[in-house]
C-alpha cells in the first residue's frame, strides 16, 4: 500500500505519507512482524522526504532560464507540497507510529 499511495500522489505532484491502519495497542507492540512493517514504513517516509527535498531542486536547476511565471509556479508548488508534508508529520496517527 505504501508504494501505491506514493505513486498515486506522485503523479499529481504531491508527496503523501502512507499511514497504515494497524493495531497499536500495548499487546500489539510486542509483535515483531508489526514492528518490522512499521520500521519499513518509516524508512519509506524518510526516502519520500529526502526525494522531495532533492528532486525539485534538480528539476529547477536544470532550467537555465525558466521565466518568471514558471519560477512562481515552481515555488508555489514547492511551498504547497512542503506545507502538506509538515501537516502530515503532525498527524496524530503518524505520530503514534
Amino acid at each position: 500500500m505504501c508504494i501505491t499511495t506514493d505513486y498515486c500522489f506522485q503523479r499529481k505532484g504531491q508527496t503523501r505519507l502512507y499511514i497504515p491502519k494497524e493495531n497499536l495497542s500495548e499487546h500489539a507492540l510486542n509483535d515483531k512482524d508489526l514492528e518490522q512493517r512499521l520500521e519499513n514504513i518509516m524508512n519509506s517516509w524518510n526516502q519520500q522526504i529526502a526525494n522531495e527535498m532533492s528532486s525539485e531542486n534538480k528539476e529547477h536547476l536544470a532550467d537555465n532560464f525558466i521565466g518568471i511565471d514558471k519560477e512562481i509556479k515552481f515555488w508555489d508548488k514547492r511551498r504547497n507540497n512542503l506545507a502538506s508534508l509538515s501537516g502530515q508529520l503532525e498527524n496524530k496517527e503518524l505520530v503514534k507510529i
